[in-house]
């Protein structure tokens, strides 16, 4: 949960995943905001911590997936 000057609070979710946008080795720190309190019940918020999770960690997958089948596309050449 984040609490602001302003009294409102908001559920995040801070997660790295892919590259850096300014070239350099290492990945993108990223925030996806959840849900504003208490409009979205710290029951609720979990659960859309555990489905984000679940999508960067398919997202992940599928990813590698791609990469390792372009490498072996490259090194078949006969």
């Amino acid at each position: 949960m984040t609490a602001y000057t302003d009294g409102h609070k908001s559920w995040r979710l801070k997660y790295r995943f892919g590259g850096r946008a300014d070239g350099k080795p290492g990945t993108a720190e990223k925030v996806l905001t959840l849900g504003v309190f208490p409009d979205v019940s710290l029951k609720r918020a979990r659960e859309k911590r555990d489905e984000a999770r679940r999508l960067l960690a398919d997202q992940h997958r599928s990813r590698y997936s791609e990469d390792h089948q372009r490498r072996v596309a490259q090194l078949q050449t006969f």
